[in-house]
């Protein structure tokens, strides 16, 4: 089918060209030569610049235009390759430490695109896939070169080719344009309506956001030629042909310019004629050929302009001494305008500073009363606003009339200009709303079907992006958009979902403080059918029986302050108390007694942050020495320890908890969990958890056991892993406040989690 090439414009420009301008350069070819050598254009954007590096800019690419149109090519090489080489010799002066440019050059010819990018300008293409749906691809992000030293000094570094299909869009733009666009909106704009309305649409609202920057850019696609855009006013010519390539390889060769001996390896246009070099007329045959093949094509834009010769020729005397007058005239006619403009101005300002001195002169003697002048000031205030009210009572009733009118219609006015302003406002800001909203949605949408294909990783990045956005536009504006509340919760729910929380009813079995007893930041313990509540504040224990629901305090006498740490064997038949840094005691559940025992230290200056039993050997968490300590029973207590872990970079500071099930699991403050198997590291990460674990107090799990239990006090959470680190479920309560520790009675399900001095059971399913 026959096909029609299209270039559609859009552009804003700023108020202050020093902070953002936007260069836009399309050129349209008048002789069959330049016809063969396609549409040239060029989209730039410089910020933090001044005039002189705008208009260098400006010859640089008028330059490459120039010579591209004035150089033959040669076999196996385009002829923009060798003109930007040549400008990378010296346009590299341009750039500066604050000039911040992004430029894209190129030729269109056809289904052909050769380009080159300086800086990051935004180049997408929006393509069609096998199922019809488009897709996009950045062009600038694929196409980085190598981060070089040469590269660095070349404003050009490489060149690239490509084609574009039949109902493919390829759009250059301005780099701030996807501060305001997203690549999701712009895909929706750019190919559910005609290029026209796109860039009629994309235009309006960058024009309404008035921020001082500047914007531009170009849509380029290839149509059918019966299907023609609403508008259009030009009678474009049938082309026949098509991509010959696959979408996904828009880029089929690059060339890096830098090195200028190295062959080129742009493809050889496949033309039947080639064209003629500068100054060699062409044949009937050719000039035919080349306008059958490379019609005009359908351009809407304002700064299109036709190639002409650079060639500069000489004036005329006439010419200069008719142009020195014009500037002598001007030049005289400016002075005075700017002489007038003075002393005016210095006449307002002197007004002013009067006006000023003689209210200054008139407040000093209403607040002092120097010599007695208050009074007559009040005097002749008043005669003036009795002269004031007489003018106006003097005043013709029509004269009145229209005044009254004026101010009436002055007010009107402001009012009128505020409100469309207002109206204005409003609407882009429905329009974004919309538009954010539906992205809302369909990140929504993507993280539920994620789910159902057991894609958590990719359901929580989309969710992560979902909430993104509702926070940049429901944060503060629930009121006014009702839709945020429902997206709000439907994004909870698949929050809830994602993170497997389950919210678990929890019974108080036991309030200290009705006992008279104070274990406030305490921990328990289990041993048989007792719960022990100790703290480091107190010396006194508190037992609770889970089977008789009795409790006792039981008061100590072992020269202990308190207890920091606790554990007990897996028979049950006694349990360990830990207290003043390296001492222990032993509890016997029979008769509820406590008895100091013996331990032996390696180091003085342990201080053990936590202990368990495992196989009736004692392990000691020693964060300070980064180490962990065994220890075997002896009739007495327990022997002198030995050091357990074998790598000595180990870093163990800040570890609060471990436990042990064959392998070592250390639990940080942060919440980082270290796993190690025979006294060497391995390879651990909790995986899924949402939010991630910042924060923990206690681990826990055993051999017999299936699950990692991990309890974070500051999220109100008992997480459950499983031992490879993926999470499982978990469980939180209304009644917690900032739970401490806790007991897990997994083969009974049963949970018991002691907080804000109140022990509570809650189930695990």
């Amino acid at each position: 089918m026959d096909q029609i090439l299209r270039l559609n414009e859009f552009f804003v420009e700023g108020k202050d060209r020093q902070k953002s301008h936007v260069l836009l350069h399309i050129t349209e070819p008048s002789t069959p030569e330049e016809k063969a050598k396609g549409y040239f254009f060029a989209v730039c954007e410089i910020n933090n610049t001044n005039t002189n590096t705008i208009v260098k800019l400006q010859e640089i690419i008028d330059e490459i235009e120039n010579n591209y149109y004035n150089i033959a090519e040669t076999d196996g090489q385009n002829a923009l390759e060798p003109v930007l080489q040549k400008i990378n010799q010296s346009g590299f002066a341009l750039t500066t430490p604050d000039t911040q440019i992004s430029c894209a050059v190129g030729v269109i010819r056809q289904n052909d695109i050769v380009f080159s990018v300086c800086g990051n300008p935004l180049m997408i293409l929006f393509y069609k896939n096998k199922n019809g749906a488009y897709q996009k691809m950045d062009l600038v992000e694929q196409n980085q070169p190598e981060p070089t030293d040469e590269n660095q000094l070349q404003l050009f570094p490489q060149i690239i080719q490509g084609h574009i299909g039949a109902n493919d869009f390829f759009f250059v733009g301005s780099t701030h344009v996807v501060n305001y666009f997203n690549l999701d909106r712009l895909e929706k704009i750019i190919t559910t309506r005609p290029a026209r309305q796109s860039v009629e649409h994309i235009e309006r609202v960058l024009s309404e956001l008035k921020n001082g920057w500047s914007f531009g850019g170009l849509i380029i696609n290839t149509q059918p030629a019966l299907e023609r855009t609403h508008g259009e006013h030009r009678q474009s010519p049938s082309i026949k042909g098509g991509s010959t390539k696959s979408l996904h390889t828009f880029f089929d060769t690059e060339k890096n310019t830098a090195n200028i001996l190295s062959p080129s390896i742009l493809p050889r246009l496949n033309d039947k004629t080639r064209t003629p070099s500068p100054g060699q007329p062409a044949n009937q045959e050719t000039i035919e050929e080349t306008n059958t093949r490379y019609p005009q094509a359908v351009i809407n834009s304002t700064h299109v302009h036709q190639h002409k010769n650079g060639t500069r020729h000489k004036q005329s005397l006439t010419d200069y001494k008719t142009l020195s007058i014009s500037v002598f005239n001007t030049l005289r006619w400016s002075l005075t305008k700017f002489g007038r403009f003075l002393l005016w101005l210095v006449t307002v300002i002197g007004t002013i500073l009067v006006a000023i001195a003689h209210a200054l002169g008139v407040l000093f003697f209403l607040i002092t009363n120097y010599q007695n002048r208050r009074a007559l000031i009040f005097d002749n205030l008043r005669r003036q606003w009795t002269a004031y009210q007489l003018h106006i009572k003097r005043l013709p009733l029509i004269t009145k009339i229209l005044l009254i009118l004026s101010i009436l219609v002055v007010v009107a006015f402001v009012v009128s200009v505020s409100y469309i302003n207002y109206h204005r406002s409003r609407e882009i800001a429905t329009l974004l709303f919309r538009d954010n909203l539906t992205i809302i949605k369909n990140k929504k949408d993507a993280a539920e079907s994620a789910l159902i294909y057991n894609n958590e990783a990719g359901a929580i990045v989309e969710l992560q992006g979902a909430q993104t956005v509702y926070g940049e536009i429901c944060a503060n504006d629930t009121n006014e958009h009702p839709e945020c509340n429902t997206i709000k919760t439907q994004l909870d729910d698949l929050a809830v979902r994602l993170r497997k929380e389950v919210v678990m009813p929890s019974k108080i079995l036991l309030d200290i403080e009705a006992l008279d007893a104070n274990q406030h930041g305490g921990q328990i313990t289990k041993v048989g059918n007792k719960i022990i509540i100790f703290s480091s504040s107190s010396s006194a224990l508190v037992i609770y029986d889970t089977v008789s629901k009795e409790n006792k305090i039981i008061p100590t006498s072992i020269g202990a302050t308190g207890f920091s740490s606790a554990a007990a064997p897996k028979e049950n038949d006694y349990g360990l108390l830990l207290y003043n840094k390296d001492k222990l005691a032993k509890f016997d559940p029979k008769d509820n007694s406590v008895s100091a025992i013996d331990m032996s230290q390696i180091n003085a200056d342990v201080n053990i942050a936590a202990m368990l039993i495992y196989n009736r050997r004692l392990y000691t968490l020693d964060p300070g020495h980064n180490q962990i300590y065994k220890y075997d029973a002896i009739k007495t207590g327990f022997g002198r320890g030995n050091e357990w872990v074998k790598t000595s970079e180990m870093d163990l500071s800040g570890a609060i908890s471990m436990t042990i099930d064959g392998d070592v699991f250390v639990l940080k403050q942060t919440g980082e969990i270290l796993k190690f198997n025979a006294g060497n590291v391995q390879p651990f990460t909790a995986q899924g958890v949402e939010p991630p674990l910042v924060s923990a107090d206690r681990i826990w799990t055993y051999t017999d056991l299936q699950y990692l239990y991990v309890l974070d006090g500051a999220n109100k959470r008992l997480v459950i892993l499983f031992k490879d680190g993926r999470v499982k479920q978990q469980i939180t309560a209304k009644e917690w406040v900032r739970p401490t520790s806790m007991i897990v009675d997994e083969p009974n399900n049963t949970a018991y989690i002691f907080d804000n001095n109140k022990l509570y059971q809650a189930a695990l399913k």
